[in-house]
């Protein structure tokens, strides 16, 4: 099983497995060359996540204000029940790390 290396690519589906990848880092710890590309690698897969992270963010402020609501609501809860359950249906649905294969 080759370890990932750096001929990874942003987009390109990783393995499960970090065992290669942790013992690769190990034995280039001192690598500057190695240590520049994983930092790369480090900052595209970030930048990568931010917008899901942030998107996630927005979606559980959303829902607590929807729980705060349907929890003090009297009687005409069920609207914000309603939207309270399409926002947790779209925050488990929506928002995925990429595939691994």
């Amino acid at each position: 099983f080759p370890a990932r290396g750096m001929d990874w690519q942003p987009g390109q589906p990783v393995s499960e497995n970090d065992i290669p990848d942790a013992l690769e880092c190990w034995e280039n710890r001192q690598n500057p060359v190695f240590l520049k590309k994983r930092d790369e690698r480090l900052t595209a897969l970030r930048a990568q996540i931010a917008p899901l992270k942030d998107e996630r963010l927005a979606l559980e402020r959303e829902i607590n204000r929807l729980t705060f609501e349907s929890a003090i609501a009297d009687g005409d809860g069920d609207q914000s029940h309603a939207e309270l359950e399409t926002l947790k249906q779209r925050e488990n649905s929506a928002i995925r790390p990429p595939a691994i294969t």
